[in-house]
């Protein structure tokens, strides 16, 4: 059984196609069915995969706009930050 249709459901439909196209006509209407198919699921999973590959580019854009804790660019920042601290406390020994 596929999806609500049965075999006789199946068979019965099988037997008007034939009557309507012919002998001849239907392989050739199966093979274009079937290479339609085809092209749509290969369609849909080329666009599914520039869809990830954009995603992935996102992703790889925003963390190199936002680096992570252990970066070098935030490890510069607390250094300056440090340096700014200590140059402003009264009594150390930059400027006292």
């Amino acid at each position: 059984m596929i999806g609500r249709f049965g075999v006789v459901e199946l068979v019965l439909i099988l037997v008007i196609a034939l009557v309507i196209f012919g002998p001849k006509k239907l392989p050739e209407i199966g093979k274009a069915i079937g290479q339609s198919i085809r092209e749509f699921r290969s369609s849909t999973a080329a666009k599914d995969e520039q869809t990830e590959r954009e995603s992935q580019a996102e992703q790889a854009r925003l963390a190199a706009d936002n680096p992570g804790p252990g970066s070098d660019a935030n490890a510069r920042r607390d250094s300056e930050s440090v340096e700014a601290e200590s140059r402003d406390r009264p009594g150390s020994s930059n400027g006292g």
